[in-house]
């Protein structure tokens, strides 16, 4: 076997030294995570909806990136989901409901921050908008 390696291939300390370090790459999914994670780390949630301090970055993500979702019965009460579809129409608010307009507002604020952290700032269509925020609030125990 000693035949087969020569002199010349015998590495130097010169040649450790000419090696390219690799950088390192990160794919999407971890560069999410931080973004999610710096969000909840320097910006806290409005009350409404702390608990996502006690949700890993991995369910804020998934709230950020499944299927959309339109159906806020799924998530809260039928008074509040009647003020959510108020809310997004510029309707009358209902004083009665879980949610007030004043919550969905704030909600919306916060989880703008999230969405444009996972999709770009200006990458963030109000639809998705929506859906990110119906995520979170499953989340929640709102029914």
């Amino acid at each position: 076997m000693d035949e087969y390696w020569s002199e010349d291939f015998e590495s130097s300390s010169d040649e450790e030294d000419d090696t390219i370090e690799e950088s390192e790459i990160w794919c999407q999914r971890e560069l999410d995570y931080w973004a999610i994670e710096h969000v909840t780390d320097n910006y806290p949630p409005p009350p409404v909806i702390e608990y996502i301090l006690n949700i890993t970055s991995f369910r804020i993500r998934e709230a950020m990136v499944l299927p959309i979702s339109t159906d806020p019965n799924k998530v809260m009460d039928p008074i509040s989901a009647n003020n959510w579809h108020a809310f997004w129409q510029n309707g009358r608010e209902n004083t009665n409901a879980r949610f007030s307009f004043e919550d969905f507002d704030m909600i919306c604020e916060y989880c703008l921050m999230l969405c444009e952290a996972v999709h770009g700032n200006g990458n963030v269509s109000s639809t998705r908008l929506r859906s990110c925020i119906l995520h979170l609030l499953g989340y929640g125990k709102f029914i």
